[in-house]
Order: structure tokens, then sequence, then C-alpha cells
């Protein structure tokens, strides 16, 4: 064999070699690849069952959570049908508070009107309790039986009046006391006294008025008329024997009361003022003689004197015979 062939066998070897080398080299590479890769998927593999069991388990979790989502959506679902039933119910409500509010306002109005109207009512009440408190004290002083004190001849305005009637003198005489009396009975109208109003002075029947009074509404009736005329006369001379009398005259109608002036001339003489006519008698006479002549001028039966009373005085007779013998 020439050396080319020895050669190329030997090139052919190297080759072989080279290839059986690069190709055990490959395998080695392969086999530990092959190695990795096995070691990889058991890896991979355990991390497969392990991702699994997670995602089982996940998926139980969202199976479990789903199931609660649904529990809490029928809850949500009834809570949202309460609320919106409770909010239905709340609006109702909020329009009855408004009604019931504008009706409480209304009831709130009224009642401070019925309180306002109470209030007055009450302090029309009282101030009615007091007028009727006067009224008493009113009426006690006119139908008491203190008939003294309707003689005042310390009263200024009798004074006044007395002054403008007779000269003033300190002297009460019979011509004076006749001039009081046609005064009295010129100056005053009669009238049966009617009580309508106790602070206008409008009276009612057998009312006695004050003399001042009687000045003021120049009316009365037999009492007024007596109490003028003795007040008058002792706002001159505050004498010890002229008396208001009061008396029952008596005809053929029946018994009536009447009021006049007694003058005490003294040793049982009468002498009479009948201020309501103007009549006087024509001088003094025994008290018995004076009566009589009384009511033969006026065309009575009888008179009974009942009492006499001066501002100091009253005395009650239960007969003529005890006022004679008073007198």
């Amino acid at each position: 064999m020439n050396d080319k062939v020895v050669i190329a066998f030997l090139i052919v070897g190297i080759v072989g070699v080279s290839i059986a080398i690069a190709e055990s080299i490959n395998y080695a590479k392969i086999k530990i690849q092959k190695s990795d890769i096995a070691e990889k998927y058991s890896h991979l593999e355990k991390n497969y069952e392990s991702l699994n069991e997670s995602f089982n388990e996940i998926q139980s979790g969202y199976n479990s959570l789903q199931q609660e989502h649904s529990v809490l959506q029928n809850q949500h679902n009834n809570l949202q049908s309460k609320y919106d039933s409770f909010n239905i119910s709340y609006n109702s409500i909020l329009i009855l508070y408004s009604e019931l509010q504008s009706s409480h306002n209304s009831l709130q109005q009224n009642y401070n009107k019925l309180m306002n109207d109470y209030n007055s009512i009450v302090s029309q009440w009282n101030d009615l309790v007091g007028d009727w408190n006067a009224v008493i004290v009113f009426l006690d002083d006119r139908y008491g039986n203190d008939t003294t004190k309707f003689i005042t001849p310390n009263d200024p305005d009798v004074i006044s009046v007395k002054n403008s009637i007779i000269s003033s003198d300190g002297d009460i005489n019979f011509e004076d006391m006749k001039t009081i009396n046609n005064w009295v009975n010129n100056n005053t109208a009669y009238n049966n006294d009617t009580f309508f109003d106790y602070k206008n002075g409008q009276f009612f029947e057998s009312f006695w008025m004050f003399p001042n009074e009687t000045l003021r509404y120049t009316f009365g009736d037999c009492e007024e008329y007596a109490t003028l005329m003795v007040s008058l006369c002792k706002a001159e001379e505050n004498v010890d024997w002229l008396w208001c009398a009061l008396t029952n005259v008596t005809d053929e109608s029946g018994i009536a009361g009447h009021a006049m002036v007694f003058v005490n001339v003294g040793d049982d003489k009468l002498y009479i003022f009948d201020t309501t006519s103007g009549w006087h008698s024509p001088s003094a006479m025994p008290e018995n003689e004076a009566l009589n002549d009384y009511c033969s001028s006026f065309g009575y039966d009888r008179i009974d004197v009942t009492a006499v009373f001066d501002e100091n005085s009253y005395y009650a007779f239960n007969s003529n015979q005890d006022f004679f013998n008073w007198l």
C-alpha cells in the first residue's frame, strides 16, 4: 500500500475517532440534559401536583364562596326588599309626621288662643268677683241696719248746697227749715229707686241714697227727701231735736212705709215736715194731735211711728205710745 492510502485510512480513522468522541461527548451531554429534563419534569410534576391540590382547594374555596355569595345575595335581596319597604314606610311616616306637625301647630295656635281666652276670662272673672264684692259692700251700705249714716251734715256737698239755700249764721230756725223743705221738694224729682249699675248710680226699690247722691242725681223717694232735709238743716246747726221719722201710713188701699221729718219742739209738742210733698204742720202741736193733723191732710186713716234717727242714734218703737213716751 502506498502512503496515500495509509494516510487516507489514518485520516478516516482520525475522523471516525473524532466523530466517535464527538458523539460520545454529545451522548454524555444529552444524557445529562435528559437527566436534567427528567429532574425538571419530576420537579414540574411535583409542582403540578401541588398546584393541582392548590387549585382543588381554591376551587373548593371558590365553590364555597360562590355558595356564600348566593346566600349573601339572597340576604342582600331580602334586605333590599325590606329597605325598599321601610323606605316607603319612612316616606309615609314623613308625610304623616308633616301632617301631624301641621295639626300640632294648628292645635298649638288654638291652645294659645284658648289660653288667651281663658286668661281673659279669668281676668274678667276676677274683675267680676271684685265688682261683686264691691256690690256687696255697696248694698250692705244701703240695706244694712245702720240708717244713721245717711244723715251727713258734715259732707262738703251738703254744706255747699246749704249755704246756697239759706244765709248761714250758725243757727237753724223754723223759717230756715221751711226754706230748706221747699228747696228739697222743688229740686228733687220723685222716683222709686231703680238699681242698674252701682258705679253709675242707678238704684232699685227702696234703695237708700246718701244726701250727696240725692243732690247729684236730683231724684229719690221719701227717705232721700227726709235724710237730705235733715242733713242740710244739721249742716247749719247740729241740733238734737231734729229727726228723720220712719212711719207706716194706712188708708183704704192698705199700709205703706213713709219717711218724713219730725221736730221735737218740747213740752210733748211735735212739728212735722213731709218733704216729699213739701207739706209741713201749720204749727207745733201735741204729738197725737200733730199725727192726726197729718192724717187729715193726706186722707190717711192712721199713722204709726216705727222709728226715728239722726246721725248718732236710732230709736225703734212698737207703738205710737212708745214714741210718745220717748218724745
